[in-house]
């Protein structure tokens, strides 16, 4: 072969390879930027849809406080309001209509706890459990648990022997599970201080599992019911995750220079939600007690 002739050869393999290089090198560019670009979309539609969801209960606490609208009647449920491309919708509902579980009397919380649950045993067994973390003592009931018995189950928490700061603390309860905390998440409560349930306020889901039938086909807020409130809003877009906001509001009327007052504002993403989501209230949200 002639010399010039394989200098030629090789310059073109040269060229061949730092085309390929440079190829590889573009398409590896082309992706990290693509994936930047979707990390910074999803962002963005998370600030927006946080915001979405702030506006929805400012706007409520505002129809609340201007009589516009009252707790519990046909007119606080309203359509869900379109804006641009996102769905906001807002409910509210009464601390009063929920369990307090640092008040409530043991009979009480185990009757919750077996509606929710098919095992009976398993519903005493919780049930015992979360009346032995609130209270302040190291005496076992029958099916509870005190320090030592988390220490031999090799749990990563013990019981604090004093009451709940947040309903998140149920989930260090020996032998919570996610579906058992999902469903007394909504019903149950810290801000009522009462050992008994408003049961015109509650939630169909507390009437059922305590096995109270009625008639009743909506919500009523007395005075005192409609002065500690959840208000919460749901912002979905299609192709994104729904975000919501669920806020506990204590109305302050009569009070001009300060007419409410947040103790709980919590953001959370429905169907995502495992054992570590708001464990604490820096994780998933923002608990104004812990501020």
């Amino acid at each position: 072969m002639h010399p010039k002739c394989k200098q030629n050869g090789m310059a073109l393999l040269s060229v061949l390879w730092v085309v390929t290089i440079l190829t590889l090198l573009a398409g590896s560019l082309v992706a990290s930027q693509r994936q930047s670009t979707d990390t910074t979309r999803q962002w963005l539609h998370q600030a927006q849809a946080r915001y979405a969801a702030e506006a929805a209960v400012h706007l409520t606490l505002y129809q609340l406080l201007n009589h516009q609208l009252q707790p519990g009647s046909e007119d606080s449920e309203e359509e869900p309001l379109q804006y641009a491309d996102f769905i906001v919708s807002s409910n509210i509902f009464s601390e009063g209509g929920k369990a307090d579980i640092n008040h409530i009397s043991g009979p009480l919380l185990h009757k919750i706890i077996q509606g929710l649950l098919d095992d009976p045993q398993q519903a005493d067994a919780i049930a015992d459990q979360i009346l032995d973390w609130r209270d302040g003592d190291e005496l076992v009931r029958l099916n509870g648990a005190e320090k030592r018995d988390y220490r031999l189950a090799d749990h990563p928490f013990t019981p604090s022997n004093q009451p709940f700061k947040n309903i998140a603390e149920l989930q260090r309860i020996l032998g919570m599970t996610t579906p058992l905390y999902l469903q007394l998440q909504p019903l149950v409560t810290v801000y009522s201080g009462q050992s008994n349930i408003d049961m015109a306020a509650a939630r169909p889901e507390l009437i059922e599992a305590l096995g109270i039938t009625t008639n009743q086909s909506r919500r009523f807020f007395n005075a005192a019911s409609s002065r500690l409130l959840e208000i919460s809003a749901s912002v979905e877009k299609p192709g994104f995750s729904t975000t919501q906001l669920t806020s506990t509001i204590a109305l302050q009327p009569g009070n001009i220079r300060d007419p409410f007052h947040i103790l709980a504002w919590d953001y959370s993403i429905p169907g995502l939600t495992d054992m570590a989501v708001n464990l604490l209230p820096e994780q998933g949200g923002r608990n104004a007690t812990e501020r």
